[in-house]
């Protein structure tokens, strides 16, 4: 089903004839760049970008600038790797893996896009993207090299804002709106962020805990940074599933770059299949091919 997703999507030989817009309220536009199906999974590059505000361009090299270089119409089209894998044994469920650059990525997009796709032709059901559940995740965390950082955020309105900080910050935060209020806890950069390990499971990876009190503020949103085999991996708070990120070091994962400085899709995906590889040896799947 995904590779006809993807042939319906791809850039085909007219550049980005297929490119979709997705909703105008999101600003996005979204293709498959490329991809390909090899026996359980189906990997490639999804093409997605951001218009709605102009901008001005620099030549970094020359020390020029180009006004208006760019206008709201024109969309900044990033591509992003993905796998999309089946297991030998549930016929149920799928393992999604998606890049992220920076703190952009296509989970928005791509459940979207889907949803609209499955609207169109004869295929009904829902789309639904569960992080992924890892059964010896404390085992992971007792046996991790470094915790790295501990985080709680939360959603409130500016004017909650206002009830919890001196009057010279107030004076600063609009009454109006709303903000991410973050408290981060981290080691510094040669010691080890001072944590019980053996007490993490029962306070903060427990789905009876839904939020914590950090100075007398309540937090319902939260994550644990860790050095894994020495892979950084984040890991949700307040729930029995977590959801994990394998990031990427260009010099340590030995990852080739194109003429744009993205990773290529080859270099790229020789990481993404091990990561995917570990994951199914939790659930006894038989992993696939490299």
């Amino acid at each position: 089903m995904l590779a006809k997703f993807c042939d319906r999507y791809d850039l085909g030989e007219d550049e980005y004839q297929n490119m979709k817009r997705i909703k105008d309220d999101m600003e996005k536009t979204f293709s498959v760049d490329d991809y390909s199906v090899n026996g359980r999974y189906i990997h490639g590059v999804f093409a997605t970008g951001t218009y709605g505000t102009g901008a001005d361009h620099i030549d970094t090299e020359e020390d020029k600038i180009k006004r208006n270089a760019r206008s709201p119409v024109d969309a900044v089209v990033l591509p992003y790797y993905f796998l999309f894998a089946l297991p030998e044994n549930d016929t149920e469920r799928g393992l999604l893996i998606l890049q992220k650059i920076g703190n952009k990525g296509t989970k928005g997009v791509v459940e979207e896009i889907l949803k609209h796709w499955l609207e169109l032709g004869d295929k009904k059901g829902n789309v639904e993207f569960d992080p992924e559940v890892t059964e010896d995740l404390i085992k992971q965390i007792l046996e991790a090299d470094r915790l790295l950082e501990l985080k709680f955020t939360k959603k409130q309105s500016s004017k909650a804002t206002h009830e919890v900080v001196s009057d010279l910050l107030s004076d600063v935060i609009d009454e109006e709106g709303f903000l991410e209020q973050k408290i981060i806890f981290s080691g510094t950069r040669t010691s080890n962020l001072p944590i019980a390990k053996e007490k993490l499971s029962e306070a903060l990876f427990n789905k009876e805990t839904t939020s914590v009190k950090v100075l007398g503020q309540e937090f319902n949103q939260g994550s644990l940074k860790a050095e894994v085999n020495g892979s950084q991996r984040t890991f949700s708070l307040f729930q029995d599933e977590a959801e994990m990120e394998r990031l990427i070091d260009e010099e340590k994962d030995d990852v080739d770059l194109d003429a744009n400085k993205h990773p290529t899709m080859e270099s790229i995906s020789e990481i993404a299949i091990e990561f995917a590889n570990e994951i199914f040896d939790k659930y006894n799947e038989e992993p696939i091919d490299q």
